[in-house]
């Protein structure tokens, strides 16, 4: 099956309107996009909890498990510094 590709704007509207496993499946979705939106959203309810890594391996196959590794890195690295800078400007 061939992904879909949609601008970014118009991929973040749909994670309002869809079932991000449907999502997963039928649009073409960078590592970045499925870091931030997908597996580590703090806001994601019933079903979509359950998307795991190798559910968007085997569904976004150009996307390797480096690349979510090192996206997944990034994002923890910039939710660190976003911390640390709440500290400190609370001190």
């Amino acid at each position: 099956m061939q992904l879909i590709e949609l601008p970014l704007n118009e991929l973040i509207e749909l994670t309002f309107s869809t079932d991000l496993r449907r999502l997963i499946k039928k649009y073409k979705l960078d590592a970045k996009f499925c870091v931030e939106r997908v597996l580590f959203d703090d806001t994601l309810t019933g079903e979509d909890t359950y998307i795991c890594t190798n559910d968007i391996l085997r569904w976004q196959p150009h996307i390797s498990e480096e690349e979510l590794l090192r996206e997944s890195r990034e994002f923890f690295r910039k939710q660190d510094m976003q911390n640390i800078h709440k500290q400190v400007s609370t001190q």
